[in-house]
């Protein structure tokens, strides 16, 4: 029994050398296929993410809801509702991150469009917490009067 144990030890540890060994593989060449792009013009690369937002204009007193669909340490990629068009600068508040960056807007594409923050972003303490509750396990029901031990 301890031989066969220890085959497996053998075979986990190779896999997970072969694991790493491919892994950092693919992230290098992500990395020189990202550098070697010529028409990727960020100075930062961007993350994937989808969050709620707020465009704010005139010190706050008009805002619009909009949703983050990436974000990068110079800029972000927004979408916003079909029939209401943000201006060329405005502030945009993301509030589960507590991030404040005032914005210059660099393309437009239909509903989607593209900022470019004019100085970095201010981080302050949330103003909104996302809150997600674990799923409560049903229970089970059984056709049986008394529960067999």
């Amino acid at each position: 029994m301890q031989a066969h144990e220890q085959h497996f030890q053998q075979a986990s540890a190779q896999m997970t050398q072969e694991f790493a060994a491919e892994y950092t593989a693919v992230l290098n060449n992500h990395q020189e296929m990202a550098t070697l792009d010529p028409s990727e013009k960020r100075h930062s690369p961007r993350r994937r993410a989808l969050k709620a937002g707020v465009v704010s204009l005139n010190n706050g007193n008009i805002t619009l809801p909009c949703v983050v669909r990436d974000i990068s340490d110079t800029g972000a990629k927004l979408k916003v509702d079909t029939g209401r068009h943000p201006p060329d600068h405005f502030q945009l508040q993301i509030e589960l991150d507590g991030l404040v960056a005032n914005c210059t807007v660099v393309w437009r594409d239909g509903q989607q469009l593209g900022v470019e923050f004019m100085e970095p972003p201010m981080v302050s303490a949330p103003t909104r917490k996302q809150v997600i509750y674990a799923a409560e396990q049903p229970q089970r029901r059984s056709l049986l009067r008394k529960q067999l031990s």
